[in-house]
């Protein structure tokens, strides 16, 4: 197994009375006229009864207080009832992420007393022997881990890890390759493992001299995902997050229709959800559908209009734009103006689309508001003057540009627009 067994220094902390003597008197409406005679607990049933009780106690002063002060709880815990394995791991996991190995290696040593075929806590060993590179040990007890409990994902990692430190990428591989012909019936076993598959394509691309295109990488690692997406689909009672991960391999192998079926059976049963109707607006998209791949960063917009600090919004007004639908983007910019009115970028944007219609007049006042904002650069004086001199008002347009040339002396561009402006009055001396 390793090292000798090493006994903990920590105390338990002192467990809380349980008085036993009278226990509650239960009553059922209709039913007891009378209070019920109370059972009592036999010492095993008092023992359980008081370490759910105690574990309860941990979780919420965890999640109140933090970890560090639950800590004697979850020592008092193991104390009382060393098969309790969920405390006996929360107590290791601690110390590993503490960077405390050896003091992680002798709780589980301890707990490994009370649970020898716990392979939970024999994976937990493995890696914290991982952690410490006694690679052998890892090795060899993760796989004795697998060989009684194929889906035990943490022995998975140990070995993944290990192989990756020592440059056996294609060990790992095979070993991964086994283990898909394997059957098991949990869903989230295949889901971890094409997690940890994921990190070691990754980290193998990563150290290759010989690098393929990051497309050709992307379409190597959907053909290896797959087979383990498609392992955890057959398990049934599919999740969203599962369904969209096989969405996701079926288009970056260019089957678009199939990553729609899967995007829309999320939909169906995560319901409406933001970045799934993007996902399939998207697809849509790549399909050719442009009109459905509106409906839908329709609906998204309609969820959150905000989306993506404003994303959303251009995105739907390009798409509108794409299909001639102009003065529906003149709408979506104009509801996210309210929103944000300090956005430079969307009057910019909405003063273009009003000069595709020819509304010049609606346009100047957007390239004014964008000019309020931000005068830092020559561009917003020139489109207000710009605008301006568009519609005869070229008198209106000396002010920017005369604004402008005092701020930008050397700009080529503001006194050649202060030229066109002159002679689109005659004054053809100040022009030239």
């Amino acid at each position: 197994m390793g090292p000798a067994t090493k006994k903990l220094d920590a105390a338990p902390v002192p467990l809380p009375a349980v008085n036993t003597s009278s226990a509650p008197l239960v009553y059922i409406e209709g039913l007891n006229p009378e209070p019920l005679v109370p059972a009592h607990l036999s010492p095993e049933g008092e023992k359980q009864a008081k370490t759910h009780a105690l574990y309860a106690e941990a979780l919420r002063v965890e999640l109140k207080q933090g970890f560090p002060a639950s800590l004697p709880i979850y020592i008092a815990i193991t104390k009382l009832d060393p098969h309790f394995i969920q405390a006996q791991l929360k107590l290791a996991l601690y110390f590993l992420q503490k960077n405390q190995v050896d003091k992680a290696i002798s709780y589980l040593q301890y707990a490994l007393e009370s649970n020898p075929d716990s392979p939970d806590i024999k994976a937990a060993m493995a890696y914290a022997f991982r952690l410490l590179h006694r690679n052998d040990e890892a090795l060899a007890l993760a796989r004795e881990v697998i060989a009684n409990t194929p889906d035990q994902i943490t022995a998975y990692r140990v070995i993944f890890e290990v192989y990756s430190s020592q440059g056996k990428f294609n060990e790992a591989m095979k070993m991964v390759e086994s283990t898909v012909k394997q059957n098991t019936g949990k869903a989230s076993f295949w889901v971890n493992l094409a997690k940890l598959y994921q990190d070691l394509l990754d980290e193998e691309e990563r150290q290759s001299p010989l690098r393929a295109s990051s497309r050709d990488h992307a379409r190597d690692v959907a053909t290896r995902l797959l087979p383990l997406y498609e392992k955890a689909l057959d398990c049934g009672n599919p999740t969203p997050d599962l369904l969209l991960q096989l969405s996701d391999c079926q288009a970056t192998l260019g089957n678009i229709p199939k990553a729609i079926e899967y995007a829309k059976q999320a939909r169906g049963i995560a319901g409406q959800s933001v970045d799934i109707y993007l996902r399939l607006a998207n697809l849509e998209f790549l399909s050719g559908h442009r009109e459905e791949s509106i409906k839908y960063y329709e609906k998204a917009y309609d969820l959150r209009p905000d989306y993506g600090d404003g994303w959303l919004a251009n995105t739907l007004a390009k798409m509108y734009i794409g299909m001639g639908q102009t003065q529906k983007a003149i709408d979506v910019l104009e509801q996210m103006i309210t929103r944000t009115p300090t956005r430079v970028d969307l009057y910019n944007d909405l003063a273009d689309l009003y000069e595709r219609i020819g509304r010049l007049d609606r346009a100047e006042v957007n390239y004014q508001q964008a000019l309020a904002l931000d005068s830092a650069t020559p561009p917003p004086f020139l489109q207000v003057a710009y605008t301006q001199i568009r519609q005869k008002k070229n008198a209106d347009a000396e002010a920017p540009l005369l604004a402008a040339q005092k701020k930008f002396p050397s700009s080529a561009a503001i006194c050649l627009l202060e030229a066109i402006n002159c002679r689109e009055q005659k004054k053809y001396d100040d022009a030239l």
